[in-house]
């Protein structure tokens, strides 16, 4: 099912059609049929910074997929513009892990200053705008917290580094408003996508703890 959809909303001739796509924005019986209002069990007045309200949130859950939640964009339009900061000009950075090769750190970077690497402030520096755009492409994963091992597709005690404190703080406030009041993050991938590109469906099993909810926060430039 993932193969054909992925396949079916890549394509480009012909362009698919999105009239089965669920949209937020409608609130018409099509979309009554396949979401529910979810209640917040946080109350009316959960706040945080950069934040709207909770109480104004609107959210949703898949009746087809019950745990499946959707939460309208609650973020200020300045904090938007600070998590996407954050992700481009901080996350990058040494200790956490990229999927960035050592030929193309070594090319802007000596050996022995490798952990100095700064991906983003190094290609605004960089006047060729074909070498610039192969090195922003060239990104396209950071993990944080738990550092995901790829090839064995588990996370492991020894491959570990602090968790940001703000997207610790900012995952457990929306756990709390959606009823998870013991949550604590722990992993993170921060994945970057180039126009043009894609992700094919998959699923997510590697997390030891089935209970704890899998936040995805997505923005775009």
């Amino acid at each position: 099912m993932f193969q054909e959809s992925f396949k079916y909303y890549k394509a480009r001739d012909p362009p698919p059609s999105f009239e089965n796509v669920i949209d937020t924005d409608k609130d018409g019986a099509g979309l009554d049929c396949r979401l529910q209002n979810y209640s917040s069990t946080a109350g009316n007045n959960a706040t945080f910074p950069g934040l709207l309200d909770s109480s104004s949130w609107r959210i949703f859950e898949l009746k087809n997929r019950p745990g499946l939640i959707i939460i309208k964009n609650p973020f200020t339009k300045h904090s938007q513009r600070y998590w996407m900061t954050r992700c481009i000009c901080d996350y990058p950075k040494h200790p956490n892990h990229t999927n960035l090769p050592d030929a193309i750190v070594d090319k802007y970077a000596l050996r022995s200053a490798r952990e100095q690497f700064d991906w983003w402030a190094t290609a605004a520096t960089i006047e060729d705008p074909a070498d610039r755009r192969k090195l922003l492409k060239a990104l396209r994963w950071t993990t944080l917290g738990y550092h995901y091992d790829w090839t064995n597709k588990v996370y492991d005690e020894s491959a570990r580094n602090a968790f940001p404190d703000d997207l610790a703080a900012l995952c457990r406030h929306f756990a709390q408003v959606l009823g998870y009041v013991r949550f604590r993050p722990e992993a993170a991938i921060v994945n970057y996508y180039p126009v043009g590109s894609t992700l094919a469906g998959h699923t997510d099993h590697s997390e030891k703890n089935l209970e704890a909810p899998l936040f995805s926060f997505r923005y775009w430039l």
